[in-house]
């Protein structure tokens, strides 16, 4: 008998978990074999997905940004508010 209080994910979550965990387990091993024949030391390595990972955060953040004007753009447009006259 299944709960009907947990709700179940819906196909596009679970096709983006599964993306997500093909994603993270190449990822491991591409370490591995980064590492693996001394193609660089593990400092340098941790140093360059460090910087990688900073790099692709800031892309995100801008995208999230652009995102958000351009929303709150369509959204003025869209509903110009209350209309002011000069007093006179």
């Amino acid at each position: 008998m299944r709960d009907e209080s947990v709700p179940r994910p819906s196909m596009p979550a679970a096709g983006l978990t599964v993306v997500a965990m093909l994603a993270f387990a190449a990822n491991s091993l591409l370490c591995r074999l980064a590492l693996r024949d001394a193609h660089i030391d593990a400092a340098s390595f941790g140093a360059v997905r460090v910087v990688a990972g900073a790099l692709m955060l800031a892309v995100v953040l801008q995208l999230v940004r652009v995102r958000a004007r351009a929303r709150a753009l369509a959204v003025g447009r869209a509903s110009p508010g209350p209309q002011t006259t000069p007093a006179g």
